[in-house]
């Protein structure tokens, strides 16, 4: 009356066979993707957007009279300057120490900047500990960051603008 019809059996999942061991007795390993990049990051010294980044590594140290360092593209500032930064995008890291104005049309600081920050686009993140003056177009200060100095909103785009040429000796 009652009767129970044969189910099908469920489908297990297909299994690879195991890679057989090498003749020492190893077996090698399944091959993995190589690990994600970080967004934005391709390979060597630029970004998705081709933009080069030139790098002054935590272990470097550059110091002088009139020091001025110029960059046309992004630069990523890790190490310690006594000096003048200029360039289209200029980030301060975490373990960077600037003493002297940083100028750009975008600026992230995230490390120690002591001098003047002129930029249209401005960012103190929350380890940022800057002390000198801000003028920018747009500002952004996270919660966290230590900033003792003056800001003020640029009245024409030509003041925040970075000079990316060195003066003539």
């Amino acid at each position: 009356m009652f009767g129970r019809s044969p189910q099908p059996e469920p489908a297990r999942p297909t299994e690879t066979p195991s890679p057989a061991p090498s003749p020492a007795g190893f077996v090698a390993p399944k091959e993995t993707p190589p690990a994600p990049k970080p967004p934005g990051m391709m390979s060597g010294n630029t970004t998705m957007n081709n933009v080069p980044t030139s790098v002054i590594g935590k272990d470097l140290h550059i110091g002088g009279d009139k020091i001025i360092i110029v960059c046309e593209s992004r630069l990523q500032v890790d190490g310690e300057i006594v000096g003048d930064l200029a360039g289209r995008e200029v980030i301060i890291g975490e373990t960077a120490s600037v003493t002297g104005s940083v100028a750009a049309e975008n600026v992230e600081v995230f490390g120690k900047v002591n001098g003047a920050i002129r930029g249209i686009k401005v960012a103190l993140k929350p380890s940022a500990q800057v002390d000198g003056d801000i003028v920018h177009e747009l500002l952004t200060i996270a919660e966290g960051a230590h900033f003792d100095g003056r800001v003020r909103r640029a009245k024409e785009p030509g003041e925040v603008q970075p000079v990316l040429e060195l003066p003539k000796s």
